[in-house]
C-alpha cells in the first residue's frame, strides 16, 4: 500500500492518534472481512476500545516515529520509498498489537486455550469448545 505518492510537492498527513487507531482497526477488519467472505463491521467504535487503545497506539507511535518538540509525530523519509515503507513499518506494528490484543481477548473470554510450547519457545492456541460454539453460531459461518 502506498501512503505517499511521487510528485514534486511535499507530502503532510495530519491527524490525531484516534484516527490513525480507526484506521489501523478498519484496515484489520477489512483484512479479516475479505479473508472471512464477510461484510466489514460499519461501526468501527464496537471494536476500538477493546483491540486498540489510544495510550497503545501512542506507545507504537514513540517507537516507530520521530517526535518534535510540539509533541506532534511525524513519518517520512528522504524519499517516497523511504516515507512508504516506514509507514508500512508503524502499520505492522499496530496491526501486530491488534492481533495480540484479539487473542488475548479470546484467551481471557475462554474461547482460546493458551500454552507456552518450551521446545518451540512460544505461546500455542487451540479453540475451546466455547469458542467452536461461537463459531458454529456466528452468522458469518460459511456452513450456515
Amino acid at each position: 500500500m502506498n501512503f505517499f505518492e511521487e510528485n514534486d510537492q511535499p507530502q503532510q498527513r495530519v491527524g490525531t492518534i484516534e484516527r490513525l487507531r480507526d484506521f489501523a482497526l478498519i484496515c484489520f477488519d477489512k483484512f479479516l472481512a475479505e479473508r472471512d467472505g464477510r461484510p466489514q463491521i460499519s461501526d468501527v467504535e464496537k471494536i476500538c476500545s477493546e483491540y486498540l487503545s489510544v495510550g497503545e497506539v501512542e506507545t507504537i507511535l514513540k517507537e516507530n516515529c520521530q517526535c518534535n518538540t510540539d509533541g506532534f509525530y511525524g513519518v517520512g523519509g528522504g524519499t517516497v520509498e523511504e516515507a512508504n515503507k516506514n509507514m508500512e513499518t508503524l502499520m505492522t506494528a499496530l496491526m501486530q498489537r491488534i492481533l495480540s490484543n484479539v487473542i488475548s481477548g479470546g484467551v481471557r473470554d475462554g474461547w482460546l486455550d493458551c500454552a507456552f510450547d518450551s521446545e518451540k519457545n512460544d505461546f500455542c492456541f487451540k479453540i475451546t469448545d466455547k469458542g467452536k460454539e461461537i463459531v458454529e453460531r456466528s452468522e458469518y459461518n460459511a456452513d450456515s
